[in-house]
């Protein structure tokens, strides 16, 4: 989880922060659901639109161009921080955001132009309260079209409780 969240934390406010995106007044929110609910394929999502996850010891295993990683780590009841965040922003107006969930789960896709650039944030999640596979995309698009960014797929899974003494958001020493 600190690999995942020391990523995301370097990529995800230069992505956002070049989009111009934040709090906007008049800004369009990530999420259009209104209510709380399982999905016919499983996922639970909470009133936020952000998908649940059972509180304990989860393990993820993340495949990237860097390769792979298996880390274990506590979640608490909000789950995965940096996920909340890509799906509970206000996104300014100039902004293009896509969000459906259905059997198959929950897909989001934004993209943001500002000063010549274009950001695309693409999150796909399936799965259950103790089970999810997640791609996140994050990109930038230059004036001249070249993209540059990384796609990163995540499995995680519900192992168990935490261990004593462990507390939330804490990477587990197997």
């Amino acid at each position: 989880m600190k690999e995942l969240t020391m990523r995301i934390s370097i990529i995800l406010p230069l992505a956002l922060g070049l989009a111009g995106c934040g709090q906007a007044e008049g800004g369009k929110s990530a999420h259009s659901e209104s209510n709380t609910s399982r999905r016919p394929g499983g996922l639970a999502l909470d009133a936020a639109g952000v998908p649940r996850f059972q509180p304990g010891a989860w393990e993820y295993r993340q495949e990237s161009d860097d390769g792979i990683e298996i880390v274990r780590t506590c979640l608490g009841e909000a789950g995965i921080t940096e996920l909340r965040e890509i799906l509970t922003r206000r996104y300014p107006a100039e902004c293009k955001v896509e969000r459906s969930s259905g059997f198959n789960g929950l897909t989001f896709r934004a993209s943001c132009r500002k000063a010549g650039l274009t950001t695309e944030t693409q999150l796909d999640v399936s799965g259950s309260d103790t089970a999810i596979d997640m791609t996140l995309g994050l990109f930038v698009i230059t004036q001249t079209g070249e993209r540059s960014g990384d796609t990163m797929t995540n499995r995680f899974r519900r192992v168990g409780e935490c261990p004593a003494g462990v507390r939330e958001g804490q990477e587990i020493k197997v």
